[in-house]
């Protein structure tokens, strides 16, 4: 009877911890699959940017939030023309295409060239070059080209600029060189100064498609294109500097990963940086065929994943395909042999944009189908600075109002802003929840 009695009594004892437990398995399942679950992206409007017979887009290659979140600008990475639109409606505030005559800026500038130009290069007027070299039609041998039109210092607008500026050299005579220039304009884009950031060595140039600025400091992509396809294989080729509140070279703060320098790559430099972002805090940057995002002045990397990115494996895999195919990545021809279709095949996905979100970080990259070369997959990803997934979706390439062009985050409202081109339809901001 006593054994009995223990029993009754232990047994609901038994029940209740069994009980407890499912409760607390329960609640972990829940909390888990909560977790992990994708996110979800509303599309809460739809907005036509309008266009005129003086204002076609046909690029939207750059968008920047006014700091007031009111407006935005748009740099059209085809033409060169940057555009400021009101972000309520719509509508075109104004614009400006890059005029001709920015390129004489340069000869009536007293600057001190960088090393290696100093004592060979002088830049002219288009006139004096024409004088001197008739058979050349100026206007079209000298473009300029907007690259990317930024807010700064809430009453400016900083636009980096590609010159093709005419010089006189003394060994070669009359010819133009490829010059990058910032200039400030006004919230109206009337002109007030033009900044010279060459005072570095001739073999680092900044490159105007990364720029980006954190407390009025600038930091900018730099390119070794100068020295050589050589330089690849060099532990000091520097990849983005610093410039203080006054655009005087600080230093390099970061350079070359080293994967790219072991393998070398089909594509320049200048066209593997996918963004580089500041939120105020950190500055931090991305190359479209790496698996991590690069902090600068910190010791930090947040690899990317959930999503094929790709690794070391990749490089290796392409790096033996060129060996089998007998292709000398240290020749100048060496990109000629390598097709679209058997690079993607190695490289399938893309970092293409990173942006601030709240100080979180989103990730945009791209899958492509190796035999077209087309977009075949959009995705998007939140990121915490510990490098924790924390929101993942896909995102439609085409939709009823076109194909996805470009994809940001406005902060002051919490909301993607995706850009899409229509052939009809012409181009629609789509303004987005991203819970």
């Amino acid at each position: 009877m006593i054994i009995r009695a223990e029993n009754l009594s232990f047994c609901p004892l038994i029940k209740e911890e069994t009980m407890k437990k499912k409760f607390v398995f329960l609640v972990l399942f829940f909390l888990i699959i909560s977790c992990t679950s994708k996110s979800k992206i509303e599309i809460v409007n739809s907005l036509r940017l309008e266009e005129s017979d003086s204002l076609t887009i046909a690029k939207v290659s750059v968008v920047d939030i006014s700091p007031d979140g009111k407006k935005m600008l748009i740099t059209d990475g085809i033409s060169g023309i940057i555009s400021q639109y009101d972000l309520i409606s719509g509508k075109i505030i104004n614009f400006l295409k890059p005029p001709k005559s920015l390129v004489d800026s340069l000869a009536f500038s007293d600057w001190e060239l960088p090393i290696g130009f100093q004592r060979n290069y002088v830049f002219v007027t288009r006139e004096e070059f024409k004088k001197y070299r008739p058979e050349f039609n100026t206007d079209i041998l000298f473009n300029n080209h907007f690259v990317k039109a930024l807010y700064y210092n809430n009453s400016d607008i900083v636009v980096s600029a590609y010159l093709d500026a005419p010089f006189y050299c003394k060994e070669t005579g009359y010819n133009k060189l490829t010059w990058t220039i910032l200039f400030v304009y006004d919230k109206n884009l009337t002109y007030k100064k033009i900044i010279n950031l060459h005072k570095i060595p001739a073999s680092s140039q900044p490159q105007p498609f990364g720029i980006c600025f954190n407390n009025n400091n600038l930091f900018i992509v730099t390119s070794n294109y100068n020295a050589g396809i050589s330089n690849l294989f060099s532990d000091s080729l520097g990849l983005i500097s610093h410039y203080d509140e006054n655009f005087i070279f600080v230093k390099d703060v970061a350079n070359m990963p080293e994967r790219i320098m072991k393998y070398g790559f089909k594509y320049s430099i200048t066209d593997n940086i996918s963004t580089i972002v500041s939120d105020g805090t950190d500055t931090y940057f991305a190359l479209n065929y790496l698996n991590y995002i690069g902090f600068l002045n910190k010791d930090k990397k947040i690899i990317l994943k959930d999503y094929n990115y790709p690794t070391e494996i990749n490089f290796e895999n392409y790096n033996n395909y060129l060996k089998q195919n007998g292709i000398n990545i240290k020749k100048s021809n060496w990109v000629e042999k390598v097709s679209n279709e058997e690079f993607i095949k190695y490289f399938p996905v893309s970092v293409e944009n990173i942006f601030n979100v709240n100080q979180n970080i989103g990730v945009e990259a791209y899958k492509r189908n190796p035999i077209n070369q087309e977009v075949s997959e959009v995705s998007i990803q939140l990121y915490n600075k510990k490098g924790d997934v924390l929101k993942q979706n896909n995102i439609d390439y085409i939709n009823n109002n076109g194909i996805l062009q470009y994809l940001t985050y406005n902060n002051n409202n919490n909301r993607l802003m995706l850009f899409r081109k229509d052939s009809e339809k012409g181009w629609t901001m789509e303004v987005a929840k991203w819970e």
